[in-house]
């Protein structure tokens, strides 16, 4: 950049190189370039490199980048959630939990998901755990028939904290 373009390249420059090469598996590569930039890494660069740690599996250097990510952005709940849905994939549920812990020791607020479905022009709402739903019981059963039903024809659904 800095010869063909005259141009610094900046943090920002770098986060997206190491969003490309978390993207194409090449995640070491990816983690090598933040230790060599000539600047800090900012939150972005890192929240690129543990988005590839998550999509590549890659757990320990995944915590390795939440733990920076951790010390920009200390009360950003989306850091912690996707570094326990990594926990939670590798079934280390101890860790998942200690996570929780911290998230509730620094007052990290994780928000109910929630979606929108239209049905014949009328749109519906859901909340993650909200019981008030006139018919959650029927909504349920079918959730637990749809998820049978999928699970017998072969498909294994990822395991995310909600």
């Amino acid at each position: 950049m800095i010869i063909d373009y005259s141009i610094d390249p900046l943090a920002e420059h770098y986060a997206c190189m190491v969003d490309l090469l978390g993207r194409a598996g090449r995640v070491e590569e990816a983690y090598q370039l933040i230790s060599k930039m000539p600047i800090k890494a900012n939150a972005g660069t890192w929240g690129a490199l543990l988005g590839a740690c998550k999509m590549h599996r890659r757990l320990e250097l995944g915590k390795l980048a939440a733990q920076k990510l951790f010390e920009f952005e200390p009360h950003k709940t989306s850091n912690y959630v996707l570094l326990s849905n990594m926990h939670a994939e590798a079934g280390r549920w101890q860790e998942v939990e200690k996570l929780r812990r911290l998230m509730k020791e620094r007052k990290v607020d994780k928000q109910p998901g929630c979606s929108w479905v239209e049905v014949k022009n009328r749109v519906h709402s859901f909340i993650s755990d909200d019981s008030t739903q006139p018919l959650t019981v029927e909504i349920f059963d079918t959730l637990q028939c749809i998820t049978m039903h999928i699970r017998n024809t072969g498909y294994i659904p990822e395991i995310s904290l909600h």
